[in-house]
């Protein structure tokens, strides 16, 4: 795959979101329940096939045993699939965002430290300009070249 210009400014400027996906599905992750309960298979025996309603007054008696284990195991096949995904997703993001926070590393450091406040940090121009000490036009200019150095570094290997 070729980058445009466009595309790596797309990923500069889409590296927070990154972050917080990646802060999310490692939370997921941590926090996932793996173990299908008696209650969960019994709440998901009490709903009608394709309308979604609720039955009431289904007792664990009225459900058979074979239903129960079939569906307790397709359950935990689906939560596994589920938990795979999520790693998978996981992995992709912690991949990306390396890439992106070391390609900017091997950027002149004055311009890895504007690329640093403005997209990853997510601060305006104005901010970034201050925070540096140098006028929003040079900002702007930094950045551009930054881009343009950043694009070359995606393509020199292919992906």
């Amino acid at each position: 795959m070729r980058y445009s210009y466009g595309d790596v400014l797309n990923k500069l400027r889409g590296y927070g979101e990154l972050e917080r996906r990646k802060k999310q599905l490692a939370y997921e992750l941590k926090h996932y329940k793996e173990i299908v309960t008696d209650e969960d298979v019994i709440e998901a025996l009490n709903y009608k096939k394709g309308t979604g309603e609720r039955v009431s007054g289904v007792q664990p008696g009225n459900i058979t045993a074979d239903v129960a284990a079939v569906y307790r195991e397709k359950a935990i096949g689906i939560k596994l699939q589920n938990k795979r995904e999520i790693q998978e997703e996981l992995e992709q993001l912690k991949a990306e965002i390396r890439r992106i926070t070391y390609y900017v590393g091997l950027l002149d450091k004055k311009q890895a430290n504007a690329v640093r406040i403005h997209y990853l940090k997510g601060n305006s121009l104005y901010q970034t300009a201050e925070m540096i000490g140098i006028s929003v036009a040079t900002v702007k200019r930094m950045l551009k070249t930054a881009v343009t150095k950043l694009t070359d570094m995606y393509n020199l290997v292919k992906s």
